[in-house]
């Protein structure tokens, strides 16, 4: 990872495109959802000390090659409060079973060294993340992939001042430096919604393939 001047004009350039982008990368949902079938049943909680909190996750890239592997779900913060670990989102570079299988590999080949921990995410209806950022010190900003129930009707996303309104089956990249929050508001036990968030690290390879991938250029 080469953090040089030219490296960080690209994180500007990319930034510059605004905080909230359609992108047009092409993937296989069929294979998708597929293997989020296959997995979902290793679906552990998403920061285990707070139980209570309805969502979920399974690891696509992760500090270890395990999908339910709990350090990729939960504060970094408190990991270390915990264990006297440090851990950075660097670390998290292992590809698990299942981004072998969801086929994600065939289409971020060309930045797949790039992608940093990510993870397919579950809220059940009343699941939430509330108002937080993702700034970690690196050049990053996140790839959301929508798989199911991610419509307004189910499924809110607010980043900074607002609501986005998001559809099935889109890529979207996201500047979560941003105050941000989402929450599943299906009435209980109707419907579970299901998206993809990747670990995106910037400089001028991923600049230029994010840009050719923009969906408005």
């Amino acid at each position: 990872m080469n953090l040089n001047m030219e490296n960080f004009y690209s994180y500007l350039n990319v930034l510059s495109w605004g905080k909230f982008n359609e992108l047009n990368v092409p993937i296989n949902f069929d294979k998708l959802r597929y293997c989020y079938e296959k997995y979902k049943n290793y679906a552990i909680q998403y920061n285990s000390s707070k139980p209570l909190i309805r969502r979920f996750g399974i690891s696509l890239i992760s500090c270890t090659e395990k999908i339910d592997d709990p350090t990729a779900f939960g504060s970094l913060l408190e990991y270390y409060d915990k264990t006297g670990i440090k851990l950075q989102e660097t670390d998290f570079s292992k590809k698990t079973e299942a981004w072998h299988d969801s086929g994600l590999e065939e289409s971020f080949n060309e930045i797949s060294d790039h992608l940093y921990r990510s993870h397919f995410l579950i809220l059940k209806p009343g699941g939430y993340f509330p108002y937080h950022r993702d700034y970690n010190g690196f050049p990053m900003l996140r790839i959301i992939i929508t798989i199911k129930n991610c419509k307004k009707e189910n499924f809110i996303f607010g980043l900074d001042d607002t609501l986005l309104s998001l559809q099935d089956e889109k890529i979207y990249l996201v500047n979560t430096n941003l105050s941000h929050f989402a929450c599943n508001i299906s009435p209980k036990d109707e419907k579970e919604v299901v998206f993809i968030v990747m670990n995106v690290l910037i400089d001028k390879k991923t600049e230029k393939f994010l840009f050719r991938n923009l969906k408005i250029r």
